[in-house]
């Protein structure tokens, strides 16, 4: 079994940096956050109805 190096602090940095851009880039489209909201509104009206209310 061969070991993959490390990266270094500044590569593991700049991978995360790339990674919250692109979260960041995909959370702007509209369509992400329409379907994001309609998954909350989704969450709500389930809980509601579990709750006895409607």
């Amino acid at each position: 079994m061969t070991t993959q190096p490390q990266p270094s602090s500044g590569d593991a940095v700049a991978a995360l940096h790339a990674a919250a851009a692109r979260d960041y880039a995909r959370a702007q489209d509209p369509a992400q956050q329409a379907a994001a909201r309609n998954q909350l509104a989704d969450a709500r009206a389930h809980g509601n109805e579990q709750a006895g209310n409607r």
